[in-house]
C-alpha cells in the first residue's frame, strides 16, 4: 500500500508538472484541452464545422469571461458613452466634424471618393484604437481558447462579439457617416452589425478572392499602417 501511495503521488506531481491543465476543471482548463477543427473553406465557409462550435458556444463564453480582458477601456464604450470618451478614439477631424462643425457639410469635407464605384475613405480612428484593439486580439489569440473563424472566406481572426468586444459606441457614428453620404439606404437596413476582423499570414490566408458582401453597407478599417511591417 505504501509503495501504491507513493507511486500515485509520483503520478499527481508529474501531472502538475508536465501538464498544469491536466486537472483544471474551468471553463478556461476546459476551453484549453478541446481540439477545435481546423478551418479549411475559403468560400461559402460559414457553416463549416457549425455543431462543434455551436455545441461549445457556452463553454467558450465562459472561458473567455474567466481569462479576462487586457485593456477594458475598450469595453467601456457604449452607444451613450459620452463625448470625452468617444473623443479618445475617433479621429481629431472626424470629431471635429462630429460635435463642433455643420455635420453633414463637415463630414463630407473629409470623406474621399476612390477609383471604384460607390467606394469612399475617411479616417476614422485615432491610431491609439487600433493599437489597443491589435493588442487585445493578441491578448486573446495567445489565451489557448478556441477561436471561430471570422466569415467564410477569413479563415483566421475573430468575430468581436464573441469576444465581448462589439464595438457598439462607434456605431451612432458610422450612422451619421452614412447619413452624410446621402444613400438611399433605410435606417432599419443597417441596424443589424456584424463586427469581426481577419488576420493575414504566411502559411495562412495571404489575400482575399473578388467577391460581393451579402450587406447593404461594408466598412472596412485598416488597424495596421503601411509603415507597420507592409501589413495593411
Amino acid at each position: 500500500n505504501t509503495n501504491n501511495n507513493s507511486d500515485n503521488n509520483e503520478n499527481n506531481a508529474s501531472c502538475s508538472l508536465v501538464d498544469a491543465t491536466c486537472q483544471d476543471d474551468s471553463p478556461l482548463g476546459r476551453a484549453r484541452r478541446l481540439n477545435p477543427p481546423k478551418p479549411n473553406a475559403t468560400v461559402s465557409g460559414e457553416l463549416e464545422d457549425s455543431s462543434w462550435w455551436d455545441e461549445h458556444y457556452d463553454l467558450l463564453q465562459q472561458a473567455i469571461q474567466e481569462y479576462g480582458c487586457q485593456h477594458c477601456q475598450l469595453y467601456d464604450t457604449m452607444p451613450s458613452t459620452s463625448a470625452a470618451t468617444v473623443k479618445k478614439f475617433l479621429h481629431p477631424a472626424l470629431y471635429q466634424a462630429l460635435y463642433y462643425g455643420t455635420e453633414e457639410i463637415a463630414i463630407r469635407k473629409l470623406i474621399q471618393a476612390t477609383a471604384a464605384d460607390g467606394v469612399y475613405q475617411l479616417q476614422l480612428l485615432q491610431p491609439e484604437f487600433a493599437t489597443l484593439l491589435l493588442e487585445e486580439l493578441d491578448h486573446y489569440e495567445s489565451s489557448g481558447i478556441p477561436l471561430r473563424r471570422p466569415n467564410g472566406m477569413n479563415r483566421y481572426g475573430a468575430i468581436l462579439s464573441e469576444l465581448g468586444l462589439p464595438l457598439r459606441w462607434i456605431y451612432p457614428t458610422l450612422w451619421r457617416v452614412i447619413a452624410a453620404l446621402d444613400w438611399d439606404v433605410a435606417f432599419e437596413d443597417v441596424q443589424e452589425v456584424y463586427p469581426f476582423v481577419v488576420r493575414y499570414r504566411m502559411h495562412q490566408d495571404v489575400k482575399l478572392a473578388s467577391h460581393l458582401d451579402a450587406s447593404a453597407i461594408t466598412i472596412n478599417v485598416c488597424l495596421h499602417s503601411s509603415e507597420n511591417n507592409g501589413k495593411n
